[in-house]
């Protein structure tokens, strides 16, 4: 199994969504199992994405 880790600071956080939105094709793939994700932020308020797909 593959496992892909993505991890992002993140300017634009609508933007970041939207492009995200793109990625649903995946689950049509064979092999692909899916995704999890989520946000943090830092203590300086920049905000991070977090990505693991598999």
């Amino acid at each position: 199994m593959i496992t892909k880790w993505v991890r992002c600071e993140v300017v634009d956080r609508d933007g970041f969504d939207r492009g995200r939105q793109g990625w649903t094709a995946l689950g049509e793939l064979p092999g692909f199992l899916g995704q999890y994700g989520g946000w943090s932020r830092r203590p300086d308020g920049v905000e991070i994405a977090t990505i693991v797909a598999f």
